[in-house]
């Protein structure tokens, strides 16, 4: 009857061991990608070098000011001086980094990377948000007011 009791117990032992090994085994479940700054093109857009490729990120979840007037809608200067600002804090930022990591979240039609970035693991687009730098995608745009 011991013998039995044992043998549960090493089984019972053995089974954790093996579950704790199948964890581990399966690596990190992070999606963070190393990137290495290239050129910031405006507030919410970075061209990165990311695994010996260049491409374009654009900042998930994020709008910035316009540099100049497009298509799309009513633009002023003070939009194109709050766009410039918000240019500058993110290349600060991204030029100070010790490590700037991505978490890829689409690519656009362009072929373009949206993404959240992370410059010393703080994220770039609540940055510009808690700055004023940026709104939340689809929020009304204030910039002229």
């Amino acid at each position: 009857m011991a013998t039995n009791k044992y043998r549960d117990f090493v089984s019972a032992i053995a089974y954790l061991l093996f579950l704790t090994n199948t964890v581990a085994a399966a690596g990190c479940l992070c999606t963070y990608t190393p990137a290495t700054l290239v050129e910031v093109l405006n507030g919410n857009t970075i061209i990165l070098d990311i695994e010996g490729k260049t491409k374009t990120v654009h900042v998930f979840g994020i709008e910035t000011p316009k540099l100049a007037q497009n298509d799309t809608g009513p633009w002023c200067e003070k939009e194109g001086t709050k766009a410039l600002v918000a240019m500058q804090y993110a290349r600060a930022l991204l030029k100070n980094a010790k490590e700037i990591t991505i978490e890829e979240k689409a690519i656009n039609r362009a072929g373009d990377v949206i993404a959240n970035v992370y410059v010393d693991q703080l994220s770039l687009g609540q940055e510009l948000l808690y700055k004023y730098f940026a709104i939340k995608s689809g929020d009304p745009k204030t910039w002229c007011d």
